[in-house]
């Protein structure tokens, strides 16, 4: 099976659309809301089939070429679900917000769903940053969004393999074995330790807080396990960790974050601006390329404001 992706049959894009702006999308949100609500657990699960029936919607048919690397129809269609997903709860959560004082959240008790109900209010520091964003999502809306994405994904994932970034089918099989293991046997929870500051040795207690991947939970449940775990998630660790590798070089050991994201701006930039990309009849979404490269800008840009915000604020602190 690797070795049909190393010989560009098919490469699965992650099941997330990549990009420092877009990464909030994987937001947990525990705000104020009613008293017996839509729990996280089912807003996640929920989350998870939807995104899984965009999969199964799809095919193997090719839908585009990224640098010469086949684009399936499924994976165009689970991008096209991811956006879609994002697109209406971040809008629902932001028509929601209300301050921290508001007399509709006074006496209600915290509950962990209240994000994804659709209903209950939302607080509003919990939004309020996303509207940048959220803006430039309904402007072009679900279709080129999608189509963004995948280029986006295939552009990092092409130049890393083309870079001789490459996992092998070992380090690949390894991976999803430590990961499932991981996922089957981790549930919603918190325990008491003890915690080192490795600047000056000192003890203090803190608590550990585990959280149930629920959302994949949903994703398994639609296309079932061996599915999942076989054939989508081998295919998914191959794409997300050989662009790790490549982000990683060029960084030659950077360890400050922003000295990093200054670095994977860079690149991503490169990658993305040199992408080739063909459509094929297969591709049916209603957008065109010269649109997806224009999200495609707009999301950069927005990255690298967000970039020169923490430079500021850092260096005003210093």
């Amino acid at each position: 099976m690797m070795s049909m992706i190393k010989s560009r049959k098919w490469i699965v894009a992650p099941i997330a659309l990549l990009g420092f702006a877009i990464s909030v999308y994987i937001f947990f949100s525990v705000t104020l809301g009613a008293d017996e609500g839509f729990t996280r657990k089912m807003g996640l699960e929920l989350e998870g089939g939807q995104i899984a029936q965009g999969w199964l919607a799809g095919s193997d048919e090719i839908a585009l070429y990224v640098n010469g690397y086949p684009v399936s129809l499924s994976e165009l269609m689970e991008q096209h679900a991811i956006a879609s997903n994002s697109i209406s709860t971040w809008r629902s959560a932001y028509d929601r917000r209300v301050p921290s004082d508001h007399a509709s959240i006074q006496g209600k008790n915290l509950v962990d769903g209240a994000f994804y109900d659709g209903e209950s209010p939302v607080l509003e520091a919990e939004v309020q940053n996303i509207k940048p964003l959220l803006d430039i999502w309904e402007r072009y809306g679900a279709d080129t969004m999608a189509l963004g994405a995948v280029i986006i994904n295939y552009a990092h994932l092409t130049a890393a393999i083309d870079g001789g970034f490459s996992l092998t089918d070992e380090e690949v099989q390894a991976i999803v074995a430590q990961r499932r293991e991981y996922h089957e046997n981790t549930v919603d929870g918190s325990e008491q330790m003890l915690i080192t500051d490795p600047n000056t040795g000192q003890q203090s207690v803190g608590t550990k807080i585990t959280m149930r991947d629920y959302r994949t939970d949903g994703y398994i449940e639609a296309v079932g396990s061996d599915e999942y775990w076989n054939e989508i998630m081998p295919r998914k660790v191959f794409a997300e960790e050989t662009a790790v590798r490549w982000r990683a070089h060029a960084g030659g050991g950077v360890t400050y974050f922003l000295d990093q994201q200054e670095i994977n701006l860079r690149i991503h930039e490169e990658a993305e601006t040199n992408v080739v990309v063909e459509l094929t009849d297969n591709f049916k979404l209603d957008t065109t390329l010269e649109e997806a490269f224009a999200f495609m800008e707009e999301n950069r840009q927005y990255d690298a404001q967000l970039h020169a915000q923490a430079k500021a604020i850092l260096s005003a602190q210093q």
